[in-house]
């Protein structure tokens, strides 16, 4: 009977220091590190803020560099499941902006365990231009039986991000005012310009490139 006591006894010492073992918290130090990738571009972004946080009150920010990285270097990563990590970049609506620093912008939020804390990270984003204008020159009434429009388009946002608006189209019908759009994608542009004038029909194709928190407009001579 003692003896049967004394497997029992040992049993539970052995079960109860493996599971203080499994629940003991593991630290290693960790570079993480990434990109801040634009969705607009296929490319870096610099100068964008990114937060690392660990779940616990940790959120230290780092600013990307002229190619778009990032590095947090001699990081504590815990393997204690209590502990979850992520790399978080804001977002801006962008509604109501008049000036480039608070035009629009898509952030995004990147979350790892550690076992991933050696990945290299690319959070994806989508930095925005303010306004876009299109013009006609000479901004007059044009002669009925005559029009102009423009269709134009964001490729490479719309192959990384094509559930969202990534086109338009203007045109000038008689009297027109100039169309303007604002929160939409930065980028390469591209324009295709139809125009039909004393039934003579033209098209042309152009490009146009925004750059985050641009402010510009397109004149088409009409």
């Amino acid at each position: 009977m003692v003896k049967l006591f004394f497997i029992l006894f040992v049993s539970i010492l052995f079960f109860t220091q493996c599971k203080r073992d499994k629940d003991k918290d593991h630290i290693t130090q960790h570079d993480i590190k990434g990109m801040v990738y634009n969705n607009c571009t296929d490319s870096g972004l610099a100068n964008v803020t990114v937060f690392f946080k660990d779940g616990q009150g940790l959120n230290s920010s780092v600013v990307s560099d002229g190619v778009g990285n990032f590095n947090f270097p001699n990081v504590s990563i815990n393997d204690n499941s209590k502990y979850t990590y992520s790399i978080y970049i804001p977002s801006k609506s962008g509604i109501g902006a008049t000036t480039p620093e608070y035009c629009g912008f898509n952030g995004t939020t990147l979350g790892f365990n550690y076992n991933e804390a050696d990945m290299f990270f690319k959070p994806r984003v989508t930095p925005k231009y303010l306004y876009f204008c299109m013009d006609f020159n000479p901004s007059v009434t044009i002669p009925n039986g005559d029009s102009i429009s423009v269709y134009y388009y964001q490729k490479t946002f719309h192959k990384n991000v094509p559930t969202l608006p990534y086109d338009g189209t203007v045109g000038k019908y008689g009297i027109y005012d100039p169309g303007c759009g604002s929160n939409y994608p930065m980028g390469l542009w591209h324009l295709e310009i139809k125009k039909w004038k004393s039934s003579v029909y033209t098209f042309v194709k152009d490009s146009v490139y925004l750059t985050w928190g641009a402010n510009t407009t397109y004149t088409i001579n009409w």
